[in-house]
């Protein structure tokens, strides 16, 4: 990501340094958090039902296996990351997500306020993981960058 900003801002003048945002869905929502948690120059993150505790998902394995991810699963957990995460935040989650549970999405809300006062977080009831976020989130993510 920090390459990619380094071309961007040197060879491509047309873009404005001042509106770029990291963004993605599920798992690359989580590398979006942590993108903005390191480059200060990205002006905000919009994370679609991202996969919030890596540690959580340890649990399974066994104990040489979570000594062996655990400090990668830390460094690339938004709930890790969230407290350096001081630009505008638009957090979309549906609540009948199989894959990223909804209550997960609270909790990341709840630790992103506690240090950013800029968070938007949509909900929706319905669309599962993907469906969601292509009916409904990209036109709410859209709506809070035109604002």
């Amino acid at each position: 990501a920090h390459i990619a900003l380094e071309y961007v801002l040197a060879r491509v003048p047309e873009v404005d340094p001042r509106a770029i945002y990291a963004a993605g869905h599920s798992s690359a929502a989580s590398v979006a958090f942590t993108v903005a948690a390191n480059e200060p120059r990205v002006a905000g993150v919009i994370a679609y039902a991202p996969r919030v505790d890596y540690l959580a998902g340890l649990a399974s394995l066994d104990a040489r296996e979570r000594r062996r991810l655990s400090s990668f699963s830390r460094l690339i957990s938004p709930l890790h990351n969230a407290p350096k995460v001081r630009q505008p935040v638009f957090l979309f989650q549906a609540k009948d997500d199989p894959r990223c549970p909804y209550e997960e999405a609270l909790a990341l809300e709840a630790t992103l306020r506690r240090t950013n006062p800029a968070v938007t977080f949509e909900v929706v009831d319905t669309g599962g993981h993907s469906d969601s976020m292509l009916e409904q989130g990209i036109p709410a993510a859209i709506r809070w960058l035109q604002e």
